[in-house]
């Protein structure tokens, strides 16, 4: 028989656990009861400041606090570019609906016009009152010039040509000629007779003549020679006739300077200070003034020119002091005497068609040292029978557009009316005015 041994009781979970407890509290206990050899040490009290965090570190914690937090959401490119297309679609279909929906009517009126004509004598100064004053003054400047200009009269320097011609009188009486009489080529070469002559009637004489200028342009060959003094019937009956060519006449053509050419150096050195001077005193227009054009004006203070008159020279080399002068005035207050003289003359029926004024103004007299000017104008306009707009577009609003057309075409003045209705298919003007727009148009004068 085997050994019967004695069972434990059986141990449950929570016998072990007290068990285990018991046990942890004897060691315990132990560990109290141990005394330590040796001397007693006095134990003191150490007081040690707390440490405080500064407001730095404050920041510190604040800042990362911050970084710590989740970033907001914010639209991306691609989203921003869809909103502003939606946006642009919407604004473009607006338009096109507006373009397309909303009626307007366009009327153009071809009206009977008549010309007006009016001239008006102004005085342009300061201090000027009246109805014929506009407020003007003095722009001038004094400046120096410089130049050259080309000599234009040629002399032939040599020998003239000369010989015999034969005077013909075809008239029934005699014909006495004078010494020096002039006879001219179709081409205006002038000969002078040598010598005083006696043509019996129906008959002719031979005379000597010569080349009024030396050089080799005065050889002729034969041809005719009408005085000059004669009328185009008299040449008829009383010329002259080359048999033997005039000869004999050489020489060179050279510039030799004339009085007309130092007067076209003195115009040319007026012009170029004009021009030194024009972009500046235009500058110096106050707001709404323009300038006298026709009153420009270049007075010479002196003069020098070199060669003098009569030398050989291709060219004359001149320095002149120039005082350039001209009248400005205040073009809108000129523009308002000009309407207002062209109102007086207005019959009761008919208005100033709308648009600018057209004149044309010459200058009578400038005083330089008062600063005024005495100008004509003339001024011509177009005139319209009497219109007035905004009660013509409260009359067509809403009529259809025959009964439009009609009623336009009735009007005093008006030759014909053109309608135009969009969109396309509407069959009346609009209601509102505003969608209407009117245009005049003149006919056109022959």
């Amino acid at each position: 028989m085997r050994d019967i041994r004695p069972v434990q009781p059986r141990r449950n979970r929570e016998n072990e656990e007290w068990e285990l407890y018991e046990a942890s509290q004897a060691v315990k206990h132990s560990v109290r009861r141990a005394r330590l050899a040796g001397k007693t040490v006095p134990v003191t009290n150490i007081h040690a400041p707390l440490a405080r965090m500064s407001a730095h570190s404050d920041a510190d914690h604040e800042q990362a606090h911050r970084r710590a937090r989740v970033a907001a959401v914010r639209v991306g490119g691609s989203e921003r570019k869809l909103v502003l297309a939606f946006f642009s679609l919407v604004v473009l279909a607006s338009c096109l609906a507006a373009w397309l929906f909303l009626p307007t009517a366009a009327v153009v009126l071809h009206l009977r016009t008549a010309p007006l004509l009016v001239d008006q004598e102004l005085t342009l100064g300061k201090g000027s009152d009246g109805a014929s004053a506009v407020s003007g003054t003095v722009f001038f400047r004094e400046v120096a010039v410089t130049g050259s200009v080309k000599v234009e009269h040629t002399e032939t320097i040599g020998a003239k040509a000369a010989g015999t011609v034969s005077i013909v009188n075809r008239s029934s009486s005699e014909q006495k000629i004078k010494e020096r009489s002039r006879l001219a080529t179709k081409d205006g070469q002038i000969f002078y007779m040598q010598q005083a002559a006696f043509v019996r009637p129906n008959a002719r004489t031979t005379v000597v003549v010569e080349a009024a200028e030396a050089g080799a342009q005065g050889n002729l060959e034969a041809q005719r020679l009408d005085f000059v003094a004669l009328d185009a019937a008299s040449q008829q009956i009383l010329f002259a006739e080359v048999e033997k060519p005039l000869i004999g006449g050489s020489g060179e053509v050279i510039s030799v300077v004339s009085d007309e050419d130092i007067v076209r150096a003195k115009q040319t050195a007026g012009e170029m200070a004009r021009t030194q001077v024009e972009s500046d005193m235009r500058g110096e227009l106050p707001a709404g003034w323009a300038l006298l054009e026709e009153s420009w004006s270049g007075e010479l203070k002196s003069f020098e020119a070199n060669p003098a008159v009569g030398e050989a020279s291709p060219e004359i080399s001149y320095a002149a002091q120039v005082n350039v002068r001209v009248m400005g005035f205040e073009q809108q207050q000129m523009l308002d005497r000009l309407r207002s003289a062209l109102e007086e003359r207005l019959d009761e029926e008919y208005m100033l068609f709308p648009g600018p004024i057209s004149y044309t103004k010459s200058v009578r007299d400038v005083n330089w040292d008062e600063a005024a000017a005495a100008i004509s104008v003339r001024v011509t306009h177009t005139t319209i029978p009497q219109l007035n707009l905004d009660t013509l577009r409260e009359k067509l609003a809403g009529r259809t557009k025959a009964e439009a057309q009609s009623y336009l075409e009735g009007l005093p003045g008006v030759r014909s009316a053109e309608i135009t209705l969009w969109p396309f298919w509407g069959r009346s003007v609009p209601r509102i005015g505003q969608r209407i727009s009117l245009q005049l148009e003149p006919e056109r004068q022959p």
